[in-house]
């Protein structure tokens, strides 16, 4: 066995060898579906507790690394670092020299730092900004030698409400509603963990039939195949933690294969996308990814309003799931009140006792809809949008 290097050792006992507060970054209208992910998990999260923002816990790092994998809704796990009050930049600086940064971020790290200010006499972000990353530099400049590895990019967020400052270092990365599937996409795609809480408030299980008539680039389609398969969504991707201190690449590659070894792979198509627009079909194609996972869609171009429920499953009702086409495009191509109406029809028509699930750009399109659904309120892209469920 190799001995262990005092870093090395110091890595252990003060990050992988304890618990540490971690918060999931969640959009507004996802906190309780993430914070039931947290629970579902196989690990124990205690503390973990809905705040604004998202949800705070309690884990080891082996527990974050498993967090990040397998949650569907929050946009990036973080890992506290510090909270401390500063009300000058002597005092903010002091107070992150005193962090071991060296047991926390690799050598040659190039930190990028993310500040908002709140009511506190430290306001500009600039200069906070150039404050912690001058000390950050600083104090691994006193531990590590000078290398010639690449530089491993990080980034730190400090909150500073009421002078009291909070750091917390990025474990995730790329946010984490991207799955590292997607080649393409078309215009205004749909977020993934948007179309994940869809679906879970939709009860979409491995027992369903899914049709999705307006794929755009696939994502109610490719989010359902992982979901049914029991594919954790952050398995076909990397994240930053692997390139962190206290994380272990040996834990984490278990960790995918006990999720590989769980995969329930389908024999033939149980999920139907669709779409009017050739570009649509071709970008839905090449985003599926050549895996046995992905079997279980079937692809065709096609008009939603041509589309008969029967010649997909003559004996079962499934789950619908729509994202129309909506602003100045809906308005252009069809007349918000003349689309709505048609689609009102068809529904009732032809999918009649059918589950949907559609987002909508306003509860006023949820009106002019004219079906009874359930509606929350959820964020795309800083926009707000209903998201309506419910039986046909």
């Amino acid at each position: 066995m190799a001995t262990r290097s005092p870093l090395e050792k110091r890595i252990r006992r003060r990050v992988s060898g304890r618990d540490h507060l971690f918060f999931a970054v969640c959009p507004p209208g996802l906190k309780n579906l993430c914070a039931k992910e947290l629970q579902a998990l196989e690990t124990s999260h205690a503390r973990a507790g809905i705040q604004p923002g998202g949800i705070e816990f309690s884990s080891r790092t082996d527990q974050a690394m498993h967090a990040n994998l397998t949650l569907r809704t929050p946009v990036r796990i973080l890992m506290r670092l510090g909270s401390f009050t500063a009300r000058s930049f002597s005092a903010l600086e002091q107070k992150i020299q005193a962090i071991d940064w060296e047991v926390f971020l690799p050598e040659n790290s190039n930190v990028r730092i993310d500040v908002t200010t709140r009511k506190s006499k430290l306001f500009h972000s600039d200069a906070i900004a150039q404050r912690v990353s001058q000390s950050i530099a600083r104090h691994l400049a006193d531990h590590f030698e000078p290398s010639l590895k690449p530089a491993a990019g990080h980034t730190l967020f400090v909150r500073a409400e009421n002078d009291r400052f909070t750091l917390s270092l990025d474990t995730t990365g790329m946010p984490l509603y991207k799955r590292g599937l997607k080649k393409k996409v078309t215009q205004a795609p749909l977020r993934e963990n948007i179309a994940s809480a869809l679906l879970a408030w939709a009860g979409y299980g491995p027992d369903d039939i899914l049709v999705d008539p307006m794929t755009g680039s696939g994502t109610f389609s490719l989010e359902a195949a992982m979901i049914r398969s029991g594919a954790p969504p952050g398995f076909f991707r990397s994240f930053a933690f692997e390139q962190l201190p206290g994380y272990s690449r040996k834990t984490f590659s278990y960790l995918k294969r006990q999720a590989e070894d769980a995969f329930k792979l389908e024999s033939g198509p149980r999920i139907f996308a669709s779409d009017i627009h050739a570009d649509a079909i071709a970008v839905i194609n090449e985003n599926i990814p050549e895996h046995p996972l992905f079997e279980s869609i079937q692809v065709e171009q096609g008009d939603f309003f041509a589309i008969r429920p029967d010649r997909i499953s003559s004996a079962e009702r499934g789950i619908l799931v729509l994202n129309p086409p909506y602003g100045q495009r809906l308005v252009q191509e069809h007349g918000r009140q003349a689309f709505y109406s048609e689609l009102n029809r068809k529904l009732n028509a032809d999918f009649k006792g059918w589950r949907l699930a559609i987002l909508l750009p306003s509860r006023r399109d949820y009106d002019l809809l004219g079906l009874k659904l359930s509606v929350r309120r959820v964020f795309h892209g800083g926009m707000e949008a209903a998201a309506c469920i419910g039986q046909i």
